[in-house]
């Protein structure tokens, strides 16, 4: 039943149905097969709004609105400029240090995913991977190649990317 779900899901995907209405119709038609009363699932849809952890966004944006209209923000940006300044190259700089931990972190999750067995060496207070050849995993090869001939080459969506290493994966995984 799963496997049928996830092909629908990733059907609807794959010919361009919007995100949210190929969920809605998969998660419907879980629904529907399994049973399961709508009036149950819209009550505890409901009952769910009713949790603190929500409550957190629209009192954020309520403050924010009445800090803007009470002037505390432009005051609070006075003193902001006032201790610390212009600094030169602010943006530059936290731009660089994102950009190399997001590369840091694209490297880790590639060494993991292409190899089953990832030795850790330490030099001082730099740590280096050292992946075991004999572990690497040619079907995860196979479908990043091909993710990255689709998104760079042919220039697809990335749900429609997602979409066919989901199925690719699928029928590598079920074929050997």
């Amino acid at each position: 039943m799963s496997f049928v779900l996830f092909l629908l899901l990733f059907g609807l995907i794959i010919i361009n149905v919007p995100i949210a209405f190929a969920i809605g119709f998969s998660c419907l038609t879980y629904l529907w097969f399994m049973d399961i009363n709508l009036a149950l699932v819209a009550q505890r849809s409901a009952a769910g709004i009713y949790s603190y952890p929500f409550l957190a966004l629209p009192m954020f944006v309520f403050a924010g609105v009445l800090m803007e209209h009470g002037g505390i923000t432009q005051r609070m940006m006075r003193l902001a400029n006032a201790v610390i300044g212009h600094i030169a190259g602010g943006l530059a700089a936290v731009t660089a240090a994102v950009v190399g931990v997001i590369a840091n972190l694209a490297a880790w999750f590639l060494l993991h995913v292409l190899f089953a067995n990832v030795g850790e060496q330490s030099l001082g207070p730099l740590r280096v991977y050292a992946p075991d050849w004999s572990s690497f995993d040619w079907r995860a090869a196979i479908l990043a190649a091909l993710a990255c001939l689709l998104v760079f080459g042919a220039h697809w969506s990335m749900v429609r990317v997602l979409g066919v290493a989901a199925l690719g994966g699928l029928v590598l995984g079920l074929a050997v």
